[in-house]
C-alpha cells in the first residue's frame, strides 16, 4: 500500500509523462503539418514554374511561326514580284532613251540590291533553315548578312570543342544572338561588334558585344522588349542572362547548361 507522498509522486510522475507525450506529438503535429505546407508550395511553385514555361515555350512558338511565314511571304510574294520588276526592266532596256540611261541602271540596280536584301533577311527568319544549318554555320551567316550591310563590322570567333546539341536549343540561341545584334545596329550607334561562342564540358557560353553608346538604364522595369526576349529564352533552356553596359559599349552573356 502506497502512502499519500508516494500516490501524489506518482501522480506527478504520470501527470508529467502524460504532458511529455502530449507536448511531443503537438509538436510531431506542428513538424508534419509544416511539412505538408512546405510540399504544398514547393508543388505549387513547380506547377507555376511549369506553367509559365509551357506559356513561354508557347509564346516562342508562336513568334517562330510568325517569322516562318513572314519569311515565306517575303520569298514566295515580295521576292517575286521584284524579279518580275526587274525582268520587265531588262524587257524594256532596249527602249530605254540615252538621257534615261542612268536612270534605268540605277532603277535596275537598286531592284537587284533589294531582292537581294530580302533573300538574305528570309533566309535568317527561316527556322527550316537555322535547324538545318545548325548554330555555327547560322551565326556565322547572320554576322556575314549584316557585314554586306556595311552598316557595321560584326566578327565572329568559335572557340572550345562544340558539341552535338538539341536544335530547337540551338535556334533559341540563334534568335538570342539574332535579337542582340538587331538592337545593336537600330540603338548603339556602334561601328564594330562581336559574337563570341564557347563550349565548354559542362555548357555553352555566348557573349554579345559592342563599342557603341550603352543602355542608359538596365534593369527590369527598364529594358526594352528585346532584351526581356533574350532573358525569356535564356531562362527556358535554364540559362544565366546578364548585360554589362556603360558609354564605352554592352556586353551581353548567356550561359546554358549542355545537360
Amino acid at each position: 500500500m502506497q502512502t499519500p507522498r508516494e500516490t501524489i509522486v506518482t501522480l506527478v510522475v504520470l501527470t508529467t509523462v502524460v504532458i511529455l507525450t502530449l507536448t511531443l506529438m503537438i509538436v510531431l503535429l506542428l513538424y508534419l503539418n509544416q511539412r505538408r505546407q512546405l510540399s504544398f508550395q514547393k508543388n505549387i511553385e513547380k506547377l507555376r514554374t511549369e506553367y509559365e514555361k509551357n506559356l513561354l515555350n508557347a509564346q516562342l512558338e508562336v513568334h517562330e511561326q510568325t517569322l516562318q511565314h513572314i519569311s515565306r511571304e517575303i520569298h514566295d510574294n515580295i521576292g517575286l514580284s521584284l524579279t518580275l520588276a526587274k525582268l520587265n526592266l531588262v524587257g524594256l532596256q532596249k527602249n530605254v532613251p540615252d538621257s534615261d540611261t542612268a536612270k534605268f541602271n540605277e532603277s535596275f540596280s537598286l531592284i537587284t540590291k533589294a531582292i537581294q536584301d530580302l533573300s538574305s533577311i528570309s533566309h535568317g527568319l527561316n527556322t527550316n533553315v537555322v535547324l538545318a544549318n545548325g548554330l555555327i554555320l547560322a551565326l556565322e551567316e547572320e554576322c556575314q548578312r549584316i557585314n554586306k550591310t556595311g552598316i557595321i563590322n560584326v566578327s565572329f570567333l568559335v572557340s572550345g570543342d562544340s558539341v552535338y546539341w538539341d536544335s530547337q536549343k540551338e535556334l533559341f540561341l540563334f534568335r538570342i544572338a539574332q535579337e542582340a545584334l538587331n538592337n545593336i545596329i537600330k540603338y548603339a550607334k556602334a561601328s564594330k561588334a562581336s559574337v563570341i561562342l564557347h563550349y565548354e564540358k559542362s555548357e555553352i557560353n555566348l557573349t554579345i558585344s559592342d563599342n557603341g553608346c550603352g543602355i542608359k538604364q538596365v534593369g527590369k522595369q527598364k529594358i526594352g522588349s528585346g532584351l526581356l526576349n533574350m532573358e525569356s529564352r535564356a531562362k527556358l533552356l535554364n540559362g544565366k542572362f546578364t548585360i554589362d553596359s556603360n558609354s564605352n559599349g554592352t556586353k551581353i552573356s548567356i550561359s546554358i547548361p549542355i545537360s
